[in-house]
């Protein structure tokens, strides 16, 4: 038993199909002719459903031009310009960033460990209590902030409400 290996349009029902070895006869065959047949062509297009009457206007003789938009070459000015903008904002993005970071780091109280744990001592905690409020102080600076924003009277009573319990 010999299989046949069928290619082309319609497989299914070998109606137009074609294998390698009649494809390359077949353009054998079209080199010889003369450029003028271009009936025989159509002929052959149509028989295999490749081209329609639709299709044969006399516009449509010839291949499709290239008409859809293309982008034109793009200069190095452009290319340079457009790496000179990303750069750009690279940087201002880089500003900004800083900024916020300096701003941060500015709204924060520099305040010395040494002058927290001073003011703990002022207060006359006790010692288990001086180490909880010292740790949570040290890790809060807006508390420290508020701490000594106080009246020295009431800082004490303020930091018992501020500690975790």
């Amino acid at each position: 038993m010999h299989l046949d290996i069928v290619e082309g349009k319609n497989r299914a029902n070998g109606d137009g199909s074609e294998s390698p070895e009649e494809m390359m006869q077949r353009l054998a065959q079209e080199d010889n002719q003369p450029e003028g047949d271009v009936i025989s062509e159509i002929d052959r297009l149509i028989s295999r459903n490749e081209a329609t009457h639709q299709d044969l206007d006399d516009d449509n003789l010839s291949s499709p031009d290239g008409r859809k938009k293309h982008k034109g070459k793009v200069t190095k000015e452009e290319i340079q310009a457009e790496i000179m903008n990303g750069i750009q904002g690279i940087g201002e993005y880089i500003m900004k960033s800083t900024e916020a970071i300096v701003k941060a780091h500015n709204s924060q109280l520099a305040v010395p460990a040494t002058e927290i744990w001073d003011v703990i001592l002022a207060l006359n905690l006790n010692p288990d209590m001086e180490m909880i409020a010292y740790r949570f102080l040290i890790n809060n600076s807006v508390e420290v902030e508020a701490l000594l924003g106080c009246p020295l009277e009431k800082r004490k009573d303020y930091l018992m409400r501020i500690l975790p319990r």
